[in-house]
């Protein structure tokens, strides 16, 4: 799939706000459907025609691969979609003139679903004939299956049509979605479903829709949305009173605290507890010098995070290159666990965390203690890392783990990060436990 698309010249305001809220709706149920791998979705393409509304083209889990089309009439008026209006020579519903722009779209490479989509009631029997104006034939309709996804109301109608053989390639591929949501009910059942989601206040929705919105409006070659990239979005938006920033400093990272990054990446989730928060925002102090201001001023605009045009990466504060390391995947993203937190964390799977606190359930891929490593690492870790215990002689923790194998159980990430300090770090607290601890 192309990441980029060029949006069409000379597009209007009218009727954006349905757009806009069309696309967030159709976001947050390709983000939940389960059979999606993947998607990328662009507004007012200039690629297709009349029919680029919304065009989002889909990654199936099982390998399929669809694109779908769709052209929004929305009236505010509670009138009725006619066999007349369907007929027409021209109009926003003549059938003959989506037949011309499609004609105008051929050969193309991928299979189109084309779909005019509206908030008004059409509601006749299959068999239904309609004369097209401007063509000899008559076509036949024929109540279809709505896609659930494309669909915005639980008692929206679809149809298609039979027409003689000449014109069933476009028919094949054409599909008429009524009876859809007005603005008022997509505008609130797309709140619904996103604070459902996330489990977070009101503004959240806002800031979403003002991101694809602002999206949407943007002129000329952009990115399009793809499920990476909108969840990232989201999440810089919903996060911001649960994010802690890294401590960036000018200190030299000692050789522990690499092998510690390099273990942590592992993961997607390392859990450490609120008495070492301080520490631990220390683990990536070098990572600002990895920004180049250019790439950040890129991501910026990509994410809309950036109030300004930066000059020089002296012009970020430590939140915003906090955020940008994290979206350029050259960190993880430090948090303080909540439950908007843990959802967010769900929906990002193939980004990286780390989480001040307990989650409130049991998950893969998390890094809690020292047993979650595997063997290569462990044994690396072990024999790196020293502590005293209790006043005792300096110890690796390969010698404790040899006196005691529930010390795989008992150090957690707490410990290791205190030993990173140097290769004798103490803790004169710690002691050896029949019980594992957590990081709390």
């Amino acid at each position: 799939m192309d990441e980029t698309f060029k949006k069409r010249t000379g597009c209007t305001d009218r009727g954006k706000d349905y757009e806009h809220l069309y696309l967030s709706h159709l976001i947050l149920k390709l983000l939940t459907d389960s059979t999606v791998k993947d998607f990328h979705l662009s507004s007012n393409d200039e690629n297709f025609g009349i029919f680029d509304d919304v065009v989002v083209e889909i990654e199936y889990i099982n390998g399929e691969k669809q694109i779908y089309a769709v052209q929004l009439k929305h009236v505010n008026k509670g009138k009725t979609l006619t066999k007349n209006g369907l007929a027409e020579k021209r109009g926003n519903f003549s059938i003959s003139k989506y037949f011309e722009e499609w004609t105008k779209l051929r050969p193309s490479p991928v299979a189109i679903r084309f779909i005019l989509f509206t908030n008004l009631k059409f509601d006749v029997p299959d068999g239904e004939r309609i004369k097209l104006a401007n063509h000899n034939f008559e076509v036949s309709t024929i109540e279809s299956r709505q896609e659930l996804m494309l669909g915005s109301h639980e008692h929206g109608r679809c149809y298609q049509f039979t027409s003689p053989d000449k014109y069933k390639e476009f028919f094949g591929q054409f599909y008429l979605y009524s009876n859809q949501s007005n603005v008022d009910k997509l505008k609130n059942d797309t709140k619904t479903k996103l604070l459902q989601m996330f489990n977070c206040e009101e503004e959240g929705f806002d800031k979403y829709l003002q991101f694809v919105t602002e999206w949407s409006l943007i002129e000329g070659k952009k990115d399009k949305l793809s499920k990476c990239l909108i969840s990232r979005a989201i999440a810089v938006r919903l996060l911001g009173p649960y994010m802690r920033s890294w401590s960036f400093s000018g200190d030299q990272v000692g050789d522990n605290l690499n092998v510690l990054r390099k273990a942590m990446s592992q993961f997607q989730v390392t859990l450490f507890g609120k008495a070492v928060e301080e520490k631990v925002r220390t683990i990536w102090k070098d990572a600002k010098s990895k920004l180049e201001i250019n790439y950040c001023n890129r991501i910026g605009r990509r994410y809309q995070m950036l109030s300004k045009h930066a000059q020089a990466v002296d012009d970020l504060n430590d939140e915003e290159s906090t955020r940008l390391l994290w979206l350029m995947g050259l960190c993880p993203l430090p948090l303080v666990v909540n439950e908007t937190v843990e959802k967010v964390i769900d929906a990002c799977q193939d980004d990286k965390f780390v989480v001040i606190g307990a989650l409130s359930e049991e998950r893969e891929n998390v890094f809690r203690k020292l047993s979650d490593l595997d063997e290569r690492t462990r044994i690396n870790i072990s024999k790196r890392f020293q502590c005293s215990l209790q006043g005792r002689d300096t110890v690796t923790l390969d010698y404790l783990v040899k006196e005691n194998c529930k010390i795989l159980q008992i150090v957690t990430t707490n410990e290791l990060v205190q030993m990173t300090e140097s290769s004798a770090a103490t803790s004169s607290t710690w002691t050896l436990s029949t019980e594992p601890t957590t990081p709390l």
